[in-house]
């Protein structure tokens, strides 16, 4: 598992307004850098947008030896926007569920990491964002895995407890599998152009004896069965061309 990430919340949100938020989110602070998308962001990428950006962390890492990068964050959270506008060229506070960033202009790459489960109507969400893809921008994301083995064995034992963290976070309204993973962004009106999982296979003692073998472990047993051993999903898309019978 190549995504680090610490959590601290506070539930005494202010009070919800007429339209649906999750505002406890208001005071939950997120600090990740999530290794495994990093490769599927081109070289080329120079307008980055990070949805969901947390405190920048990430978007600090895309920088790093990139003078000419400049990334742009966006997060519901005012507690994490004061710490971003020190990693990051711009930070927009607001929530997707009900608001625009049309105006923030266009990107080669907008990320959306782990953020997609917060989203009451997903694919309108990621409908709107195309308006800031530049002509041949990506949209790339990291999906958790809600059918993690670790999570079947969960649901097996009855349980289905909420955490601050991970594929049960207390404030996620959308779960995906492998296969909704894909179905949403192309019923969004994505196409897939690239698509990777990062996972473990459980290897209880043996992992810090033998480091090596168990990365081989993994990646074989993420590549055989991605939906079992896969702990995130990893997908790079582009809004689908419209074809000739559909313009007619």
């Amino acid at each position: 598992m190549t995504l680090v990430r610490r959590d601290a919340a506070n539930n005494s949100g202010p009070t919800a307004p007429p339209v649906p938020r999750v505002t406890a989110l208001t005071d939950l602070t997120h600090d990740a850098v999530n290794i495994a998308l990093v490769p599927l962001i081109p070289q080329s990428a120079v307008r980055i947008l990070d949805v969901g950006c947390g405190t920048g962390a990430f978007g600090a890492h895309l920088k790093i030896g990139r003078a000419d990068r400049t990334v742009v964050g966006v997060t519901i959270s005012e507690r994490e926007a004061e710490e971003a506008r020190t990693h990051l060229d711009q930070v927009r506070v607001c929530d997707l569920n009900r608001d625009t960033i049309a105006g923030l202009g266009t990107f080669d790459v907008i990320v959306c990491s782990h953020v997609l489960g917060y989203f009451y109507r997903t694919e309108a969400v990621l409908e709107a964002l195309k308006t800031n893809l530049a002509p041949d921008g990506l949209l790339v994301a990291a999906i958790p895995n809600v059918l993690h083995w670790r999570q079947r064995i969960e649901l097996l034992r009855g349980r289905f407890d909420y955490t601050n963290y991970g594929v049960l976070h207390r404030y996620y309204v959308r779960f995906f599998d492998r296969r909704s993973a894909y179905t949403t962004l192309e019923a969004a009106g994505y196409e897939v152009v690239e698509r990777a999982a990062d996972g473990y296979f459980p290897l209880p003692g043996l992992r810090s004896a033998a480091p090596r073998l168990a990365a081989g472990a993994d990646r074989l047993a993420v590549q055989l069965r991605p939906g079992l051993f896969a702990t995130q999903f990893l997908v790079a898309a582009r809004p689908r061309q419209a074809s000739e019978k559909d313009r007619e």
